[in-house]
């Protein structure tokens, strides 16, 4: 993961190919989370490749406006704040446009984990909520912060804390019960 202090030392430095190395990495670290977030949203696939490149491009773009000084502002919230704010102005386009969207879901994505996520998110969509599983799937699998999720819902974080008790605790008592699938 990028370091916020690396950005910063990149930046400063003005030298293209640093600053280059940086947005690759950037782009690498989260390249996932951002589609998995625009295709919530949006629900297509393609429209969903582009939007996400589209995210990173902004992100690159207006780097400027991030504040790099400020060690409490965060790589990762910034990118995500984009990367919603990006899809629901694409999916309000397209409703304005009557285009119906595609019910695709994250089965598209191209990972070498990919199989065993897509039985996780599988096994988990048949006894969680929506909501639930995409707070898990933000704290676990992408490793955002609970103050992060709670920005993206427009929450509280001891609210969001609330759901992703309950949704580990319902997790924990399927498991008990011995209900997943081999």
């Amino acid at each position: 993961m990028v370091k916020l202090k690396e950005l910063r030392e990149a930046l400063q430095s003005n030298d293209p190919l640093l600053i280059e190395e940086i947005y690759e990495r950037i782009y690498d670290d989260y390249y996932k989370l951002v589609y998995y977030i625009v295709i919530k949203i949006v629900k297509d696939t393609e429209d969903c490749i582009e939007i996400t490149n589209d995210v990173f491009l902004k992100a690159f773009n207006n780097i400027s406006k991030f504040d790099i000084n400020n060690n409490q502002s965060s790589i990762k919230s910034w990118i995500v704040r984009i990367a919603k704010n990006e899809a629901i102005n694409f999916y309000n386009k397209q409703k304005k446009h009557n285009i119906v969207l595609d019910d695709e879901y994250i089965e598209k994505i191209d990972s070498p984990d990919i199989d065993k996520f897509l039985l996780l998110v599988e096994e988990f969509k048949e006894i969680l909520t929506e909501e639930e599983l995409d707070i898990l799937m933000f704290r676990i699998y992408y490793d955002l912060k609970l103050r992060e999720i709670a920005e993206y819902y427009n929450s509280t974080t001891s609210i969001i804390y609330t759901k992703y008790q309950n949704a580990l605790k319902v997790l924990k008592e399927h498991y008990k019960k011995g209900d997943f699938h081999e």
